[in-house]
């Protein structure tokens, strides 16, 4: 039935709406990252409802000589990929950061812009949710799990990152999707608008005006942070740009951790976007290292909900993904 669902999506582009999204994935040049792609453009075709032919544009980072990923992925011709590249200077001076934010920068072409980890996978039709980022002219996401400040041995503050950045007193206006579920403590539930970068969907227009100052945001994260400056740099064009935003349910990007029922039970049940996030019994790096190495996921048994979850999700996904190999 489901792989009958995909063949039906595949030869009926009419029924979507091409050029109200366009999907932009951060990825480096090599298998794992492919397979990645390969099973989340395979997902959206499958699942993705009105917006099933969206336009996914893939921004490649590395030191390396570009080459096009096309003459090698028979694949990816089934689908309505491109591929960019990052300037090679800029990865050489700010590695991965730069392959996400760089994406910022490229001519946006559809209504809605949907910034993507390559480790999500499409559940079910979002279109609601883009209808919502588009009616509203907001930028939506899911905040980030947790807060940057409470690690050991780690000298950063938001405060410390607003003065050098040349902002006034920091809005705490953003409550954690993990407090009360993976952390506790309420001195750490707050931060300024701070998404998990997983799934953050936005108008073309709002994307536009943070690739316009987001590298320069970068240069002054990286004086202060070394572990999260791509999220950090978003903060700061949300703020210094007064742009507007909202908060996304969780079941745009629901998390591979059995912790979140408790509190996110109801999203679960609607579950949308699923972003393979945890690195427990389902190892985020591990899983798309190869067909194999899914099948063998596929096979094995799960104790907790979430994870049988995503593995009654993502099997029709890897049959169709098997067949295009």
């Amino acid at each position: 039935m489901q792989f009958t669902k995909f063949i039906h999506a595949l030869s009926h582009s009419g029924d979507s709406d091409k050029n109200r999204l366009e999907i932009h994935i951060p990825i480096s040049p090599t298998k794992i990252f492919f397979n990645r792609v390969h099973y989340l453009a395979a997902s959206l075709r499958l699942n993705g409802g009105r917006l099933a032919e969206s336009r996914i544009i893939t921004t490649i980072g590395d030191d390396s000589e570009p080459f096009d990923p096309d003459r090698s992925l028979g694949w990816s011709k089934r689908y309505n990929i491109e591929w960019k590249w990052v300037p090679r200077e800029l990865f050489r001076k700010h590695s991965y950061f730069a392959t996400r934010l760089y994406r910022f920068r490229h001519r946006f072409r559809s209504d809605a812009v949907l910034m993507l980890d390559a480790d999500v996978i499409v559940a079910a039709p979002f279109d609601d949710l883009i209808d919502q980022v588009i009616g509203e002219q907001k930028l939506f996401g899911v905040p980030a799990n947790k807060s940057p400040v409470p690690r050991p041995a780690a000298d950063f503050t938001w405060e410390k990152l607003f003065e050098a950045a040349g902002l006034s007193e920091v809005p705490y206006v953003m409550e954690h999707t993990g407090y009360g579920a993976i952390e506790q403590n309420p001195a750490f539930a707050m931060s300024p608008p701070y998404f998990n970068f997983g799934v953050l969907p936005m108008p073309s227009a709002i994307a536009r005006k943070i690739g316009l100052t987001i590298l320069d945001e970068l240069e002054i994260v990286s004086r202060i942070e070394n572990i999260f400056k791509g999220q950090m740099s978003m903060t700061l064009a949300i703020v210094r740009n007064n742009l507007p935003w909202g908060i996304a349910s969780f079941k745009y990007n629901f998390v591979n951790n059995e912790l979140y029922l408790q509190k996110y039970r109801q999203e679960f049940e609607d579950l949308r976007l699923m972003h393979f996030l945890n690195k427990s019994t389902i190892h985020k790096e591990n899983i798309f290292e190869s067909i194999e190495a899914v099948e063998a996921a596929l096979n094995q048994e799960y104790h907790n909900e979430v994870d049988r979850k995503f593995v009654e999700i993502l099997r029709p996904v890897h049959e169709v993904v098997k067949s295009e190999i």
